[in-house]
Parts: C-alpha cells; structure tokens; sequence
C-alpha cells in the first residue's frame, strides 16, 4: 500500500484549499452497499508531521499507535452528524472519548465533540462520565473555528489511508483497519 509522505501531503492539502478535497460532496454517499461515506471506519494513526516541517514525527507517532490511538467515524445521521470514538488502549485497558462530528464547508472540516468519556478493562465498563453537551445542530464555519476539527486533506479508501490537519497545525496520516476498535456502539 502506497502512502503519502509530508511533501505529498503538502501538495494535496495545497490542492484542498484551493478546490476542495470532494469529501463534503454528495455523491460521496453510497446507497446500495457499504458505509454511507468514505469516512465511515476506523483510522488508526500511522504518522504526524509538525507545521512546515518535512520529516515526520517518528517516536510521537510510534508512541501513539502502541497505544492504539484510533479515530473511528460512525455512518451520517438523517441530521448530518457522524457518531465519533476518539481513543487510546494499553493492554486490555482502554480510554475513549464519545461524541460527534460534522462537516463544515468546501474542504472540509471535520468539526467534532466529545459528550462522554468512557474507561474500561476489556469490556467492563470502569467509569463512564458525561461530558459538557455537544450542540445539537450543525456549527456554523465561523462557529467552528472555535471548536476541534480537522481540515480534511484527502482520503484514498482504496489505499486505506486519510490525513488531515488539526486544529493546533500538525498534519495527520491515519490508516483504515478492517475492523472497529470494539463493538461497543458509538453513541
């Protein structure tokens, strides 16, 4: 599998700003068989990039994908809202933050929250802790610049692979697993 590397990534995302990355488009839904969108599955972390440095991150990333960092994108409700699960995992114990996410604008941004925390040992549930609530419509693009999102660069489904930048300025490159993280839902 092919993946892009930090210049690569520089050029789509220049390409993205420019035009759009299409994954806010419509025709990116898909009726008859598979998830209703191409970000619908479960990313786990496979490298970061400081902004404007090329070289990526290698011990922060490898330290973050030992610990299972993920980022699982549950299909779009009738209300545009995508359930999310943002975590990390040591062994059987696991931390995982709930919430949903929207997308905002021609790029677009991936804006999210968390509602709910949630710790457990294997599938014991620990702790589960309610969170400040999410809004429950869509932000506006001004409103979301005040929350955390990530400015989508590009999506290669076929490749397995997703990156985008966050809202602090480091660049992302996630790789899509054939399964979700647990079977606990979403939401």
């Amino acid at each position: 599998m092919q993946r892009p590397d930090g210049h690569d990534l520089r050029v789509l995302e220049d390409l993205a700003r420019r035009q759009g990355s299409g994954l806010a488009d419509p025709s990116d839904e898909v009726l008859d068989h598979g998830p209703a969108h191409r970000l619908t599955g479960t990313w786990v972390l496979e490298q970061l990039w400081k902004p404007g440095v090329d070289r990526p991150m290698a011990w922060t990333a490898a330290l973050l994908s030992s610990l299972g960092a993920c980022l699982e994108i549950g299909e779009r409700g009738s209300d545009g809202r995508f359930g999310l699960r943002n975590g990390l995992a040591l062994g059987l114990w696991r931390l995982d933050f709930h919430g949903s996410a929207w997308l905002v604008g021609r790029r677009p941004l991936l804006v999210f929250g968390f509602d709910r925390l949630t710790f457990r040992f294997g599938r014991t549930l620990l702790l589960q802790r309610c969170l400040p609530q999410l809004a429950s419509t869509a932000p506006s693009l001004e409103r979301s610049r005040q929350q955390p999102f990530f400015a989508l660069i590009a999506c290669d489904r076929d490749q397995g692979w997703l990156a985008a930048r966050g809202r602090g300025g480091g660049l992302a490159l996630w790789g899509l697993t054939p399964q979700p993280v647990d079977q606990q839902p979403l939401v």
